[in-house]
């Protein structure tokens, strides 16, 4: 009889231990459909020792926090305002606090570098401080929205993404990843 009390009572704490982005963070919208690109005759690149991209994904009573160390692209600018965006990842440039979730965050599970080796976001607009345009990740392109900080050539987010949206299902990790990135020029 006790057996099914100590069953229940596990399970309750392990759903209860199950960690995920703060609610406050904004949630990114996600669409099929793709928009036209920003035109801005003066692009910038993006300058790698000033910009940053990190990532944070959650599971049973942890998370995780990772980076991209390869990262390149451009902002569009008008004058000094950033009126859009457009940047390339190399997955494979994957860093946590551990070699073994590395290589599982590179292989089929997750990020499948070995197909999929670059993760691409193109702005179409950057509008009342929210960023429209299209990200291709695991094969997937969608349109996607979310708010952004705008400063004189730079550019910030900190928003949450559903995983699921670009085809990564994984159990026992939550669909959602935090993301938060600072791109300078």
């Amino acid at each position: 009889m006790k057996l099914p009390y100590m069953t229940l009572l596990i399970l309750v704490f392990a759903v209860a231990a199950c960690t995920a982005p703060p609610d406050d963070l904004p949630r990114a919208q996600t669409t099929g459909a793709t928009g036209d690109v920003v035109d801005s005759s003066d692009t910038v690149p993006i300058d790698p020792a000033k910009s940053s991209f990190t990532f944070t994904g959650y599971g049973p009573g942890k998370s995780h926090v990772g980076t991209f160390t390869d990262l390149s692209g451009e902002l569009l600018l008008v004058g000094d305002s950033v009126v859009g965006a457009r940047g390339v990842i190399q997955a494979t440039s994957v860093k946590t606090d551990g070699e073994r979730l590395e290589n599982h965050l590179r292989s089929a599970d997750f990020f499948d570098v070995a197909t999929y080796p670059e993760i691409t976001m193109e702005s179409t607009s950057i509008v009342d401080g929210t960023l429209r345009g299209t990200l291709t990740f695991h094969g997937v392109t969608k349109e996607i929205s979310f708010p952004v900080t705008t400063g004189p050539r730079t550019l910030s987010a900190d928003t949450v993404i559903s995983m699921k949206a670009f085809g990564v299902e994984y159990t026992g990790v939550n669909d959602e990843v935090r993301i938060q990135f600072s791109l300078s020029a």
